[in-house]
């Protein structure tokens, strides 16, 4: 997810209009690892935003294929093979190539099919996040314990001497 706090301009000279984030646009981080870093763009509430030189951005024909569908794939188990695999000659950083993207065969299955994935996806997904910001609360929680002992046992320790 894209953070609320991010940077944003005003004003941006036309040659770089078509680098401008738009909804439904599709981050993918050019590095790859054990995963494939992919952000959907969501909410942009009229803010521009250019994303950094190690991005790419997918902007999806959503006559064609609906980009929550599209980031499904991207996120999937083939789609990391087939990066990890065009990258792995790598000597630095493995990376993923403009010319894979650009050459990336899609599947397209009926409209109907792609928004019931994506709609099955969006609930995990919302799960996830539900879930991740109460392992966050328990977390302080848990440091909050230490730091009410801590407290205390000094506090007792004062009244004692």
């Amino acid at each position: 997810e894209i953070d609320d706090e991010l940077f944003y301009l005003d004003c941006i000279e036309e040659k770089y209009s078509n680098l401008i984030l738009q909804e439904n646009d599709i981050l993918l981080g050019m590095v790859i690892s054990d995963t494939a870093k992919i952000v959907l763009v969501k909410d942009l509430e009229g803010k521009k935003i250019i994303p950094a030189s190690n991005l790419y951005i997918i902007r999806a024909d959503k006559d064609a294929i609906n980009p929550v569908f599209l980031k499904v794939l991207l996120e999937s188990k083939n789609a990391l093979e087939v990066f990890q695999g065009f990258s792995a000659n790598a000597k630095a950083l493995p990376s993923i190539k403009a010319e894979l993207l650009n050459n990336l065969l899609i599947p397209i299955i009926p409209a109907e099919e792609q928004l019931r994935i994506a709609e099955k996806y969006e609930k995990m997904e919302a799960e996830r996040q539900r879930l991740k910001a109460e392992m966050n609360k328990l977390l302080t929680e848990k440091d909050n314990l230490i730091s009410d002992f801590e407290a205390q046992n000094y506090i007792s320790s004062v009244k004692t001497h």
